[in-house]
């Protein structure tokens, strides 16, 4: 049984970042088609032609902000699915990311398998968060309970 083609469209502006990880899918993943993108225009060009099953954007894009472009994704293409992938993990950009729609979150500087478990679970229309990002939300979760007790 043949499995089905997965398709990801890659936002990254760092074009030696987005190529290194392009190469990492496609030698990890079976059954992958990779499109790269550098910006949001780019991006939903590709996405008119090659509507992807998974998304995966940076936050700091040049034209609209990843989430941005995860809410016009979103609108546009409801079917597709969309994972943040960013070098920010301060809790209003992760609760803004995911109150815009992504299902996933991770760092780039998390481990490359959790970028594998994360679209594995987005895949299957779980949400995913990296420990990193969930270390950071608790984090601010108990600076805002300490600043409220205090006050």
């Amino acid at each position: 049984m043949l499995k089905q083609l997965l398709k990801i469209l890659l936002i990254e502006d760092h074009a030696g970042f987005r190529r290194s990880t392009r190469e990492y899918l496609e030698f990890v993943l079976p059954n992958i088609k990779v499109w790269e993108a550098g910006g949001s225009e780019e991006a939903m060009a590709l996405m008119k032609n090659h509507t992807a099953d998974i998304v995966i954007t940076d936050f700091n894009l040049p034209g609209m902000n990843g989430v941005e472009i995860t809410g016009d994704i979103i609108v546009k293409f409801p079917g597709t699915k969309v994972i943040m992938m960013s070098g920010h993990y301060e809790g209003e950009i992760v609760r803004s990311a995911f109150t815009a729609g992504v299902m996933g979150y991770v760092t780039k500087a998390d481990s490359s398998l959790d970028l594998i478990d994360c679209i594995e679970s987005v895949k299957k229309g779980m949400t995913f968060v990296s420990r990193s990002v969930k270390f950071s939300l608790v984090k601010d979760l108990s600076q805002s309970i300490t600043m409220h007790t205090v006050h």
